[in-house]
């Protein structure tokens, strides 16, 4: 796989916002062999400080952080009329259905589960990336209220971003349902091979 998308070389395209210098490395390293040219910023405080100066075309941030967590970054970032308008690319487990709402409600473009797919995490930064190139109508927000876990939310999306996010979130448990079911596989086959040699040897 190849990106078809032009980044520029005087400005930083991704800014990764990662408090573990393994992921955050192993991150950077994926992104930069596709061209692109990445920050790194190992929690949210100094993300900000950062973005004060800079100003790269997409973020993406763990949501565990120490200090400042990935939904009160994206929060502040959507809550900054300068900034309201950069994606932002949250990195979760999603062991939580409580994370969706959070990512609701702090105005998250995307979720990307982890570990997470080299080939999904590629696609998903491309296609917002390209859609940033090309301006679309602003639709006006809907207002959704809802209640979870006993506390009544007010989630504001416009229509076509909440789908999308939806949809990103859809795919991702998808990815993870096949890599379990191939997980699945590979155990039958090795218990099949384990009864094979129990065979053989008595």
């Amino acid at each position: 796989m190849k990106t078809n998308v032009k980044t520029s070389e005087s400005k930083t395209d991704i800014l990764i916002v990662e408090d573990s210098p393994t992921q955050a490395s192993d991150i950077k390293y994926l992104l930069e062999s596709y061209q692109f040219t990445v920050m790194v910023t190992q929690n949210g405080l100094e993300a900000l400080d950062w973005l004060s100066k800079n100003t790269p075309l997409l973020i993406i941030s763990d949501i565990v952080m120490p200090g400042m967590n990935g939904f009160e970054l994206c929060d502040k970032i959507k809550s900054d009329k300068r900034m309201k308008d950069m994606p932002v690319i949250l990195l979760t487990a999603l062991t939580d259905p409580e994370e969706i709402v959070e990512g609701l409600l702090c105005g998250a473009d995307n979720f990307i589960t982890k570990p997470y797919d080299k080939k999904f995490l590629l696609y998903n930064i491309e296609q917002i990336i390209q859609e940033k190139s090309v301006p679309m109508a602003k639709n006006e927000s809907l207002r959704i209220e809802i209640n979870y876990g006993g506390k009544k939310r007010l989630i504001r999306a416009e229509p076509q971003k909440l789908v999308k996010l939806l949809l990103s979130i859809y795919h991702g448990a998808i990815i993870k349902n096949n890599e379990l079911i191939q997980t699945q596989d590979e155990l039958r086959q090795l218990n099949e091979r384990l009864e094979d040699l129990v065979r053989e040897r008595t």
